[in-house]
């Protein structure tokens, strides 16, 4: 999941668990990240409505090279620097902005402080809820291998159900005087 939304393991774990303390899901970052992406790019392309908003919170689309910033930074910034939005109404209207729709299901950990932020990532930690790469790699190999079986033994009964259909097909065929 990490993969497909844009975020290390690591990141992705800490958000699951920072949103899930905030009563939100780290489901609804898929949509944000994909947004914020696209906000970005319009950004750095001079778009005055994206470029506007990324300035509001004092934030650079681009690394020290003009390339555009990984989405994992990008969401970091953008996030932090809207937790630590005092308008509120400012808030929500440039999370709209820059996160889309899926930026209401966000709130709640918005109001959450850049300091409350980090101290939830911190307890992640402390907690053992941020695994290694090496030990989610296994995990990801186990699912795979179990995931295998089951197909393997599906396969298997299927197999072994075939010629048990033929029969079965064969004696109704002549109850019934098909041929």
């Amino acid at each position: 999941m990490s993969q497909k939304i844009g975020l290390s393991r690591t990141a992705y774990q800490e958000w699951d668990f920072i949103l899930g303390q905030s009563g939100a899901s780290v489901d609804g970052l898929q949509m944000s990240l994909k947004t914020l992406s696209n906000a970005a790019a319009e950004a750095m392309q001079g778009t005055k409505q994206y470029s506007d908003e990324f300035d509001r919170l004092g934030i650079s689309v681009t690394d020290a090279n003009g390339k555009l910033k990984d989405q994992e930074t990008l969401f970091n910034e953008v996030f932090f620097a809207l937790a630590g939005m005092q308008d509120q109404t400012q808030r929500t209207a440039t999370a709209s902005a820059l996160l889309g729709r899926s930026a209401t299901e966000l709130a709640p950990a918005l109001n959450t402080s850049k300091e409350g932020l980090e101290a939830l990532k911190n307890q992640a930690h402390e907690l053992g809820l941020v695994y290694e790469d090496e030990l989610v790699n296994k995990g990801v190999r186990l699912g795979d291998n179990i995931d295998s079986l089951k197909r393997a033994f599906i396969a298997a009964r299927n197999q072994a159900l075939a010629p048990i259909i033929t029969a079965l097909l064969s004696v109704t065929d002549s109850m019934l005087g098909q041929t």
